[in-house]
């Protein structure tokens, strides 16, 4: 009896837990949802950077390699380098002698060129008219005395003139006559004077032998190199003898009265062409002059171009120097790295943290410096982003924060 009410007692509590629905089934337990990892950081308002300092590369502000448009060896160098030099100074020459034969050859060809025109111009001299009309004369008078001969071989018996006599004193004939033609024709052409056509074709051999004259001139020329612009020799790359081809760069010449200093500046950092700059040992002051040089992702910086005015030689070319941008403080601005942005929809989004949740937002981002958006609207100073693992995310979702800012 005893048994049964201890068995008794045992039983009643889970009969009342089923009574009472109070049994829970594995599907009906509440998981508590997995915090997603990500790093974040504070959004903080970047006031400008006046007064940073750079290290900067000193470059010529423009340099050229120099080379001769004709081939031919080195007869003299008359540079050296590091020397400054002016516009249109001779550098280097080539011998000569070859190109002073060329011009004397076409110079000869020109003047014989133009002789035949002014000849055909003013027509034949009196003397060649005279020769003319004397040879036809002489000729005529040959006609004459063939035709004689043949008249008396036609009036002689058959007997005494063979055919064969007949036959030579007719071909004498026809070769006389042919020559009077010539003769007369040549007399003619002489008392006319020369065709338009003829003129026409001394006027355009006269033009050739100019226009291969000048051809001469100018490779003559081209045997002494010369400076396009004032500056200085950075580096001389023959030698005296050498036999060059057309094109081998010879001289490095670089304008150095300004110079252009480049510095790498890290993204986020903002500067505006014309903005001034100081480079304190030389007392020297220059401005930026262009940005958006190649974006290094390994360094996260960006070239940066400034222009000094370069009086005294101050600043050498190929040294390195301490570059003060000294641009006055710009309007506050918000910059985000390009990993917190998230595209869905129409819009760019971010994920602001708040407590231990993610919510998404949408701002309006402005230009694209380095691996750094500047941000218009949409998120104040303060404020923490998600940076790393925003594309993971959905709104609302729990966060588990683990680098970057953690506070």
């Amino acid at each position: 009896m005893t048994g049964r009410i201890l068995t008794g007692l045992i039983m009643l509590p889970v009969i009342i837990l089923i009574l009472t629905g109070c049994w829970v089934n594995d599907g009906d337990m509440a998981e508590e949802p997995v915090a997603v990892a990500v790093e974040v950081a504070e959004i903080k308002v970047d006031a400008g950077p006046a007064g940073r300092q750079f290290a900067g590369l000193v470059v010529p502000y423009r340099q050229a390699k120099l080379a001769f448009s004709v081939p031919g060896r080195i007869e003299a160098i008359k540079v050296s380098e590091n020397s400054d030099v002016h516009s249109g100074q001779v550098l280097l020459s080539l011998a000569k002698e070859d190109y002073v034969r060329q011009v004397s050859l076409a110079q000869a060809q020109l003047e014989v060129s133009l002789a035949q025109l002014a000849r055909a111009k003013t027509g034949a001299r009196e003397a060649e008219i005279l020769a003319a009309q004397a040879n036809l004369l002489e000729v005529k008078a040959l006609v004459k005395q063939r035709q004689q001969e043949l008249d008396e071989l036609q009036k002689m018996p058959e007997d005494l003139a063979s055919g064969e006599m007949m036959q030579k004193a007719s071909m004498a004939l026809e070769v006389v006559l042919a020559r009077e033609q010539a003769a007369q024709a040549a007399v003619d052409a002489l008392a006319a004077g020369p065709t338009l056509e003829e003129l026409a074709i001394l006027q355009a051999q006269v033009k050739v032998a100019e226009a291969a004259l000048a051809v001469a001139k100018g490779k003559l020329a081209e045997t002494d190199l010369v400076a396009p612009w004032s500056g200085r020799i950075l580096k001389i790359m023959a030698t005296q003898g050498e036999v060059l081809g057309v094109g081998v760069p010879t001289v490095v010449l670089g304008e150095v009265d300004r110079v252009r200093v480049v510095i790498n500046n890290p993204s986020g950092v903002r500067y505006r062409r014309g903005d001034q700059a100081f480079i304190p040992f030389a007392g020297l002051t220059g401005e930026v002059h262009s940005i958006g040089g190649v974006y290094d992702a390994g360094t996260h910086t960006q070239a940066v171009e400034l222009i000094f005015a370069n009086p005294d030689n101050r600043l050498i070319p190929g040294s390195v120097v301490m570059v003060e941008i000294t641009k006055p403080a710009e309007v506050p601005l918000v910059t985000i790295p390009v990993s917190a942005v998230v595209r869905r929809g129409k819009g760019a989004h971010v994920f602001v943290v708040e407590g231990q949740f993610a919510f998404m937002r949408e701002v309006r981002l402005g230009e694209l410096t380095g691996d750094r958006f500047v941000v218009h609207s949409g998120l104040a100073e303060g404020e923490r982003i998600v940076t790393a693992g925003a594309g993971y995310l959905s709104h609302g979702d729990r966060v588990r924060i683990v680098g970057g800012d953690s506070r």
